[in-house]
């Protein structure tokens, strides 16, 4: 229902400031619409994991490996649908920085991808315990892969959430760089900023003490489940 952010050709007698800045906005529309796109592929391990008439996996344990993803697509596919209005009318306020104030400084989005995170190593040692106890699924995950066009595994798409708020951090310390200081963006981009910083410290500390001694049977278990695996 919603066509997929797309900037208009570059007008001519832009200065180098609203051009560079019309390049970040691209980068922010190409990695977010390549973010939806591993988030579905995510999603979409899922289903056929629970399909009758002999499921994979339990509902209850696909639903522990998978925890919280549906809610993280949620939030983004609300984000795109805003950034698309945003880019369609660009050339006319250049503003991006209350956009992303407005998306992610919500409590709520800070509990979605606490859980996750919190949840990663207990995912992936989940998905290290089912390729050895159940073939089926070991096979299932190979097949995934080989489908693929880059070949990325079940692994290297659950880990992009972990990575998401620190590539929106640098694109946007890029267009802050290139944003005048008269600019009206200029103050919402510093806001958006401090929040999107706040919210990876915040994500980062509650992930480090719920995890802390057990961050190295992480690290473990993720060389396992890759040597397992693929």
């Amino acid at each position: 229902k919603h066509p997929p952010p797309q900037l208009c050709p570059m007008p001519e007698g832009l200065s180098n400031h609203q051009v560079v800045r019309r390049v970040i906005l691209s980068s922010i529309v190409q990695s977010e619409r390549s973010y939806l796109d591993s988030l579905k592929r995510i999603i979409q391990y899922q289903k056929p994991l629970l399909e009758p008439p002999r499921s994979i996996l339990k509902p209850k344990k696909a639903c522990r490996i998978f925890y919280r993803l549906q809610e993280i697509y949620q939030c983004h596919s609300m984000f795109q649908i805003a950034l698309g209005s945003r880019v369609a009318e660009w050339d006319h306020n250049e503003m991006i920085g209350d956009l992303f104030v407005a998306s992610f400084s919500k409590s709520m989005v800070l509990n979605i991808y606490s859980d996750y995170i919190n949840n990663f190593a207990n995912a992936m040692a989940l998905i290290k315990k089912a390729c050895v106890s159940k073939p089926a699924f070991l096979e299932f995950l190979k097949k995934k892969q080989a489908s693929s066009p880059d070949r990325i595994t079940l692994y290297g798409l659950m880990v992009k959430p972990i990575q998401r708020f620190p590539q929106f951090i640098v694109l946007l310390q890029d267009m802050l760089k290139n944003t005048p200081r008269s600019h009206a963006d200029r103050l919402p981009l510093q806001l958006a900023l401090t929040e999107l910083e706040t919210l990876a410290e915040k994500m980062n500390e509650q992930n480090l003490s719920v995890e802390g001694a057990a961050l190295t049977r992480y690290s473990k278990t993720v060389r396992l489940f890759s040597a397992i695996c693929f």
